[in-house]
């Protein structure tokens, strides 16, 4: 007869691994998260930069000049700097001051109005000129020129001072202030009193970048006539 003696030993084994095993600390699963850098916003900013033309181009152009355009083209530079853009035979600033456009003319156009001089200075600003006032401009002064669809005034003189006093009396003529005549007088006393050496004042806060709104006309389309006769 077997002895059962040994199976409460045994039991006791088992039980003792099984609490072992009860007791051991549980297994964790560890989960790695990979971070990602926060996305970055970028934004493209443009800058608008102006090169003007460099010093020395301007006066290897400008050296052979006749009097009238280098003395305008010093002017000019003295007063704006140096030009947005030169060839041998211009100048061109733009935006610079109280206008549109700038222009120093190397070739020279004899005016007698008001009195003889040459014309080299050529500048422009944003006008609507009226086309029932045309004719009295031109009347006016042969040196002052109207582009209808662009919206342009332009005057040519030997001076700014000239530029500027030929559109004040150009804006009083289309305004109903002074009639062709008148204003060709007022042109005549300014200009004499400037040979004399005296100083003539142009309008207080003289500014032509002061219109609302676009000075352009672009004008309408004309459909043909049907009575007009067929071309072959």
């Amino acid at each position: 007869m077997k002895s059962h003696t040994a199976r409460p030993a045994a039991w006791a084994a088992i039980g003792l691994l099984g609490l072992v095993a009860g007791c051991a600390p549980p297994r964790h699963r560890t989960t790695v998260v990979e971070r990602q850098a926060p996305a970055v916003e970028t934004k493209t900013v443009e800058t608008t930069t102006t090169t003007k033309v460099n010093g020395k181009i301007v006066d290897r152009y400008v050296a052979s000049w006749p009097t009238a355009s280098h003395g305008a083209a010093d002017q000019m530079i003295a007063k704006y700097g140096p030009p947005d853009e030169a060839t041998p035979s211009m100048l061109v600033w733009y935006n610079n001051g109280d206008w549109k456009r700038t222009i120093v003319h190397r070739d020279v156009y004899d005016h007698n109005f008001p009195q003889p001089h040459q014309d080299v200075l050529e500048q422009v600003i944003d006008y609507r000129v009226p086309p029932e006032s045309l004719a009295d401009l031109d009347r006016f002064d042969g040196s002052l020129s109207v582009n209808r669809t662009r919206g342009e005034l332009t005057s040519w003189a030997q001076s700014e001072d000239e530029n500027r006093r030929a559109i004040d009396r150009a804006d009083d003529i289309i305004h109903d202030r002074l009639a062709v005549d008148e204003a060709r007088q007022s042109m005549a006393r300014s200009a004499a009193l400037t040979t004399s050496g005296k100083s003539v004042e142009s309008k207080p806060g003289w500014n032509w970048k002061r219109s609302v709104g676009s000075p352009a006309d672009p004008d309408s389309a004309v459909e043909p006539s049907e009575s007009l006769p067929s071309t072959p």
